[in-house]
């Protein structure tokens, strides 16, 4: 057991002493400047005065020397410490026990914390000789009855080589070689381990000698790893530690392979896992390295075929004239009707055909004489608004002759034409306006009517006076000019005419009463002229009073013609006119142009047509200017057009994640053979099953991939054109949507490639140069940096 080694029995538990602690804040700092955290005292003077004071080493060290017939150092059965690069050999006692080195495993070199086999031995042939025939034929009773006292000691490789200064176990060669930052292979060094320093014969130090800078803060992972291995052990130190040696399945002669697992697939993925080769580019598929997830890859060669690309570039005219030219070889031209107008269509023919003349000329002439017509036709029409207004206003005339004829004979202004039926019927839907324009509308005229009904009511419906009594009494009353101060003035007596007052109160009549009176008499303008010249009234004066209203009716008469020009212009006859013809002259333009534009597009996809078997499609030509949509004086445009291209074999590979359930990982928990059932990982509930993506394989060779333990894919494709490796690192549905290479490294196709995804190493052998470069990922995964380049290996 390796307890012997340590020669810690139950008995002697209590005299162990705790580790010396000589790990400082500042790894860089030299043994003089340290002035850090330590279990036993706080500087290093102290700590090394009470560590020779209580254990007396360095009377000890002078008896070790003495006492060679205790333990053999066996220093001159080694080879001669000068010419050794290990400094083990030049310093007296010193037995590695773990060694730290380079191996072989079963994803390539890796670090590796091994019992020193050599130093085992020559440890215990020290204490007991002949006691380590082989390593499976110890004598362990001899050993066990030995004990040592031990004190662990780890730290800044400064200190602890003070230290073993100090106590004279080196000198200061030795010290110098120890303490060198960056050890090389032309140096003696001291390899990273834990050791065993014989002070005596019942008293020794373990040391953990440190990788360099393995106490840094930006120490890679790797080197931190080391460091936690070499320190680990158990809590419980109040016991042996028993060890039992296996050999590992790397080193076994034979691999046991256990049973596999069963997973579910459709007949479309069994299809693709037959694939093998085709024209040469291997399909088999691919189980993915990983050792936290179970993935697999398909492979499947889509032969060429022709597809359409998708082009906008931005063209001056003359650039896009170039680009027909040099697009059109070997291409039938096709203008794509329903993205394609005329506008686009004339751009096309101007700057990129220039076949103006042959193309656009017809067309322009066709819109030019429809024009024309449009424009007699608006002419016409014009002329027949205008008789239309005579005819408006001459209907004014005769309706108000036929409505105030009484007045009219007085002095007719009535024209001499009259409208005919026709015309009638032509403006009917004018009927109602011509007839409320014909309404006497004058203010005074109103007012002087109210004053004649006022009058009448008063005379014959109030005082009920007789035609012959009332002559004198109806000019006094029309003389008031407020009928509403004459009513309330009836009501107080301050009228003269007597017994109104009194006849107003018999009948119950207030203001209010008479006014509504009055309001019910009201009557037509046209009935109301009737009635004024049949008054008595007018005739007993002998028309004086009639000549009054007809001079208000006179200077109403002279605004009709004013008034009926107010019809026609609210009307807007003129701009329905105008709107009428646009209209129809856009709805014949669109017909124009729908005919034409077929002709255009026909003619110049025959011009085209025996160009070739592919074809270029133009989708739509646009001005490209915020300011402004005149194609003839822009500089340039968006010309959106697709091309049909011949895509080469498409390499299609597809990644199928799979995922357990939570019984099946449960049980793997506890049973290390239990055989779980994944089942294919979907990325939406529709499926489907995998993510692809497509390569070339003209130009990549598909090379390796391993998942890590964030699912992430790290997919390694050899450029065959530009030489090198580029490496895509990210999930599987990420790769699928944004296919980039995370990292490309410049190499001919002479390597050899190996992954160890738990340690995040990537390890390329150029079997030309027989170079190996490691890579490592930094901690977030964001880059990759070199972790040991250019390692010359022996051919």
């Amino acid at each position: 057991t390796f307890a012997s080694t340590r020669g810690v029995e139950p008995d002697n538990v209590a005299n162990q002493q705790p580790p010396i602690d000589l790990c400082p804040n500042d790894p860089s700092s030299s043994s003089d400047e340290y002035s850090g955290k330590k279990q036993y005292g706080q500087q290093d003077g102290e700590t090394i005065r009470k560590f020779q004071a209580n254990e007396s080493l360095s009377n000890e060290h002078q008896e070790r020397k003495k006492s060679e017939n205790v333990i053999s150092t066996g220093i001159d059965q080694l080879k001669n410490a000068s010419e050794c690069k290990d400094l083990i050999v030049r310093i007296p006692g010193l037995y590695r026990l773990l060694d730290l080195c380079k191996d072989d495993g079963s994803n390539g070199l890796v670090d590796k914390t091994i019992i020193s086999k050599e130093f085992i031995k020559k440890l215990c042939d020290d204490i007991v000789p002949s006691s380590f025939k082989s390593i499976s034929e110890i004598n362990y009773a001899e050993l066990n009855s030995i004990s040592v006292r031990l004190i662990g000691c780890y730290g800044n490789r400064h200190l602890i080589s003070k230290l073993l200064l100090n106590l004279e176990i080196i000198d200061q060669e030795i010290y110098d070689l120890l303490i060198v930052s960056q050890p090389s292979i032309d140096n003696s060094n001291l390899r990273p381990g834990i050791y065993l320093l014989v002070v005596n014969s019942d008293f020794g130090l373990v040391i953990h000698w440190p990788e360099v800078g393995c106490y840094e803060e930006n120490t890679p992972s790797q080197c931190k790893k080391n460091m936690t291995n070499l320190h680990s052990g158990s809590d419980d130190d109040k016991g042996f530690h028993e060890y039992e040696v296996k050999k590992s399945q790397e080193v076994q002669e034979d691999l046991k392979f256990c049973s596999g697992f069963k997973v579910d697939l459709s007949s479309k993925i069994k299809a693709e896992l037959i694939n093998t080769q085709e024209d040469g580019v291997p399909l088999h598929p691919i189980i993915v390295e990983s050792a936290t997830n179970q993935s697999f890859v398909t492979q499947r060669l889509i032969k060429k075929n022709s597809r359409f690309k998708d082009f906008t570039p931005i063209v001056t005219g003359d650039e896009m004239s170039q680009l027909l030219q040099s697009r059109l070889q070997g291409r039938r031209l096709y203008i794509d009707r329903e993205s394609m107008d005329m506008k686009s269509l004339e751009i096309l023919i101007i700057h990129g055909l220039k076949m103006v003349d042959e193309l656009l000329v017809p067309y322009h002439s066709e819109i030019e004489a429809a024009k024309l017509q449009n424009e007699e036709k608006k002419k016409q029409k014009i002329e027949i608004m205008k008789k239309d207004s005579e005819i408006i206003l001459n209907l004014a005339w005769k309706k108000s002759r036929d409505r105030y004829r009484p007045f009219e004979e007085f002095e007719s202004k009535l024209a001499k034409i009259t409208p005919s039926r026709e015309n009638i019927i032509h403006i009917s839907d004018k009927e109602g306006q011509i007839d409320e324009v014909t309404k006497i509308n004058s203010k005074n005229w109103n007012k002087l009517k109210s004053r004649y009904i006022l009058t009448s009511t008063i005379i014959f419906d109030i005082l009920e006076m007789t035609k012959e009594s009332a002559i004198q009494v109806f000019y006094n009353v029309f003389e008031e000019t407020d009928q509403k101060s004459f009513i309330y003035r009836l009501s107080f007596k301050k009228f003269n005419i007597n017994s109104v007052q009194q006849i107003i109160k018999s009948k119950n009549l207030d203001v209010n009463s008479v006014q509504d009176l009055i309001d019910f008499k009201n009557i037509s303008d046209e009935n109301f002229v009737r009635e004024l010249i049949d008054s008595p009234f007018i005739r007993e004066e002998g028309q004086s009073l009639a000549e009054v209203f007809f001079e208000e009716y006179k200077i109403w008469r002279n605004s009709l013609s004013k008034n009926v020009k107010k019809i026609l212009k609210d009307d807007s006859l003129f701009q329905q006119l105008k709107l009428y013809f646009s209209e129809k002259f856009g709805q014949e333009l669109q017909k124009i142009e729908s005919r034409e534009f077929n002709r255009i597009c026909n003619e110049i996809e025959e011009k085209y047509q025996n160009n070739g078997t592919m074809q270029m499609k133009i989708l739509r030509i646009a001005v490209y200017n915020l300011y402004s949509n005149d194609f003839s004086s822009c500089d340039s445009f968006l010309f959106n057009h697709k091309l049909e291209v011949i895509e080469p074999d498409q390499l299609q590979i597809t990644i199928y994640e799979t995922s357990l359930k939570e019984s099946d990982t449960f049980q793997l928990r506890n049973e290390e053979h239990y055989i779980p059932n994944p089942t294919l990982l979907s990325y939406n509930i529709f499926g489907p099953f995998g993510v692809t993506f497509q390569i070339d394989p003209a130009i990549y060779d598909f090379k390796k991939i391993s998942q890590f333990e964030n699912r992430k894919f790290l997919i390694v494709l050899y450029n065959k054109i530009n030489k090198q490796i580029e490496l895509y690192f990210d999930t599987a549905q990420r790769l699928a949507k944004s296919f980039k290479a995370f990292k490309a490294l410049n190499m001919d196709d002479n390597f050899l490639i190996a992954i160890n995804e738990p340690m995040e190493l990537i390890a390329i052998y150029n079997t030309n140069k027989f170079v190996l470069n490691v890579y490592s990922f930094n901690d977030g995964q964001k880059y990759l940096y070199a972790r040991n380049p250019n390692v010359l290996l022996k051919q």
